[in-house]
């Protein structure tokens, strides 16, 4: 996926969790939590994100729960922090 193909929120949830550093602690904590604790969590935020009016954003946080999806904004976390390898 090219950068010009990543969606908009995307772009602003990683910016905002390597920028935080609550934010970006609490992501850390999702990686050791059990899958179904993670669900939780990530439905909890979505719903109430939904409530907030902020449906798009939602969708990416409870998009998280694929491993692809959260390993990939790992990773560009990461590499914003530390730069480049």
């Amino acid at each position: 996926m090219s950068e010009a193909e990543i969606p908009a929120e995307y772009v602003t949830l990683v910016q905002v969790l390597a920028e935080d550093d609550a934010l970006r602690r609490w992501f850390a904590t999702l990686a050791v939590l059990p899958a179904n604790r993670r669900y939780s969590e990530l439905g909890n935020l979505s719903r109430q994100l939904n409530a907030a009016g902020e449906a798009s954003l939602a969708q990416v946080i409870l998009s998280l729960n694929e491993e692809r999806i959260y390993r990939m904004v790992s990773e560009v976390i990461r590499l914003n922090r530390h730069g480049s390898p």
